[in-house]
C-alpha cells in the first residue's frame, strides 16, 4: 500500500510541510510527499526551511539534500 500527498500551494508548501509534521505520526502509512522547493519566495529562510526538513528526516523519512533539488522536492518514508 502507498499513501501520497501533494503540496502545491504557491510558495506555502513549506508551512504546510510544518502544519502536516503534527499529525503524520497519526496516518497508519506513512506517506509520500511531494511539495515545491518555493521557501525562496516566501519569509521563510533556507535554514528555516532546512529545519523542517531534518524535522522529516527525524521521524523516518530519507534525508532531502535541498541543494540537489530542482523544482520539487519529494519525501519518501524508509
Amino acid at each position: 500500500n502507498v499513501s501520497f500527498i501533494k503540496i502545491d500551494t504557491e510558495n506555502f508548501d513549506f508551512y504546510i510541510l510544518e502544519d502536516l509534521l503534527s499529525i503524520i505520526d497519526k496516518f497508519r502509512i506513512k506517506p509520500i510527499i511531494e511539495f515545491e522547493i518555493n521557501y525562496t519566495a516566501s519569509p521563510l529562510s533556507r535554514e528555516e526551511a532546512l529545519i523542517i526538513l531534518d524535522r522529516f528526516t527525524n521521524l523516518g523519512y530519507k534525508k532531502i539534500i535541498l541543494d540537489d533539488c530542482q523544482g520539487d522536492g519529494i519525501l519518501i518514508p524508509l
